[in-house]
């Protein structure tokens, strides 16, 4: 058959989130007919589904309510929802329930449903897929479940060491000044950027156990070794779509992996934000970066840096495939070759707006909405879809009353770096104020407060590692505490926190 004999249907609401629903249908009949003398049944059935939208509840069935009776003994179910469900079918056929086994689905994002059947006559019904996320829930001040970089969590120094400010020599279960998100790839290796030991740390698997070593390394030759060379300071590890970036803020250059790395001594493929690896150029314009934070790579092929010390975020609408190559976009300035913060760049007194920023930090992408850490302006700005224009300004502002506010404060945001979603839920790196806040519904208005604080106990209490929270720093660890939060990420049913301040990366698990 050619492609004409079938008609694809997918509902708008998913493709918002990436999360992509198809539904296909033969244009014409086929299959088997009805007995006697009457024509035979050729229409093949449809199906609907009561779980439309790209969240699922954690204790919702999943009704599908088919056009005719169906064959039950048809019935082939496929996908991570089907081994956590039960299936049920109504007297008649027509309607087939999907029940989470022990009263709640596992949350989680990607949870995928196939579902495949025939009718009475023998009619295949065009097999039905979705995909949903199941809310990850956790809980204010809740203990993290696993660390990373120290023996235990109430280890804080640098390589396991006793001196903050030299760090002990590097090993392969070690961590210095842990900065940026955290990565996870589809085959599941987690990276991090060891940024004072100047390296990134893979992880065939993401640990299950504490103090877990990794499996190889990226800018060093050994897990021995720190010398400055491929990432003087790496600060954030983003992957899709098959490629690798890293943001090397003291380069100031971002890093392109045309390959996910599986094991050490792999080479960047491309440098953004320079023309090679030995050149340090600043220049304010459209192929040059200075200290940038973040780099994000989208599914859809894009490249957003957070140029921090330019003050703008820079957009290539496709992914870099040569050195220096210009960016296409520009926020935060008007145009390529102005680079201060906010808006005293354009002439005049500073003015605080929805679109100029003061050291921008953190950013997060799914190809159609964007949200960044405006680091000196303590607040997060929010584009309810993707940016096309130069110097568009945000449509929502956290951390601030409005867009012209930039106080920071226990009830506001202090200096956020990192932040992630997983399309519905938020996190920030609330990194001053030792906290990582959470949203539970994807922010749709300005100052809109958190609904999960992890690192205190409340949004009243803002000091490091401040366990009996008292108001002073204990001068040690714990599993709930947390002291200059600076990257986040979702995987899964987790939350991964990578922590400066205390030199390690801790594994919340949703309850």
């Amino acid at each position: 058959m050619s492609d004409k004999d079938f008609i694809t249907m997918a509902p708008r609401g998913l493709t918002v989130l990436g999360l992509a629903a198809a539904l296909t249908l033969p244009a014409c009949g086929g299959g088997g007919g009805g007995g006697g003398g009457g024509p035979r049944d050729t229409t093949p059935p449809t199906a609907s589904l009561n779980q439309t939208g790209p969240v699922l509840g954690k204790e919702a069935s999943v009704v599908v309510t088919f056009s005719e009776p169906m064959n039950t003994d048809s019935l082939q179910l496929g996908g991570a929802l089907e081994a956590a469900g039960t299936p049920t079918w109504s007297d008649d056929g027509t309607t087939l329930t999907l029940t989470p086994d022990d009263g709640a689905w596992p949350p989680g994002s990607g949870f995928d449903l196939s579902i495949d059947a025939r009718d009475r006559a023998g009619n295949a019904l065009a097999t039905v897929r979705t995909v949903w996320l199941v809310k990850l829930e956790f809980n204010t001040f809740q203990p993290a479940a696993l660390v990373i970089g120290q023996a235990d969590f109430t280890g804080t120094g640098p390589n396991k060491g006793t001196n903050e400010n030299i760090p002990d020599p590097p090993a392969a279960d070690s961590l210095a000044n842990p900065s940026g998100n955290p990565a996870v790839s589809p085959a599941g290796t987690l990276f991090i950027s060891d940024s004072w030991n100047a390296r990134v740390l893979g992880y065939h698997a993401l640990p299950t156990v504490n103090n877990a070593a990794a499996d190889f390394v990226l800018g060093q030759p050994d897990f021995e070794s720190k010398e400055e060379g491929v990432f003087p300071y790496p600060t954030g590890v983003s992957i899709a779509d098959g490629k690798m970036a890293v943001a090397d803020s003291d380069g100031n250059r971002v890093l392109i992996y045309n390959t996910v790395p599986t094991s050490g001594g792999a080479e960047p493929d491309v440098i953004v934000g320079q023309t090679d690896l030995d050149s340090e150029d600043t220049t304010c314009d459209a192929t040059h970066l200075q200290y940038p934070e973040a780099a994000v790579l989208t599914a859809d092929g894009k490249l957003v840096v957070a140029d921090s010390s330019h003050n703008r975020v820079l957009v290539w609408n496709a992914l870099p495939t040569t050195h220096g190559q210009p960016a296409d976009l520009v926020l935060g300035q008007p145009d390529f070759t102005r680079c201060g913060p906010d808006e005293g760049s354009q002439g005049g007194s500073v003015v605080h707006s929805a679109r100029a920023f003061d050291f921008p930090a953190g950013l997060w992408t799914d190809g159609h909405r964007l949200a960044l850490t405006d680091n000196d302006n303590n607040r997060v700005l929010i584009w309810n879809t993707f940016p096309t224009s130069h110097f568009q300004p945000a449509d929502i502002v956290l951390g601030q009353a409005d867009f012209t506010s930039v106080t920071e404060s226990v009830d506001t945001l202090d200096t956020p770096y990192g932040i992630d979603s997983n399309g519905e839920q938020l996190a920030v790196a609330d990194s001053l104020n030792h906290r990582v806040l959470i949203w539970n519904s994807f922010p749709n208005s300005n100052a809109q407060q958190a609904d999960i604080v992890l690192g205190q106990s409340d949004l009243a209490h803002n000091q490091s590692n401040d366990d009996d929270q008292n108001g002073e720093d204990d001068g040690a660890a714990s599993a709930r505490v947390l002291k200059s939060p600076d990257g986040v990420r979702f995987h899964q049913d987790k939350l991964l926190v990578s922590e400066i301040g205390n030199n390690r990366v801790l594994i919340f698990q949703s309850q």
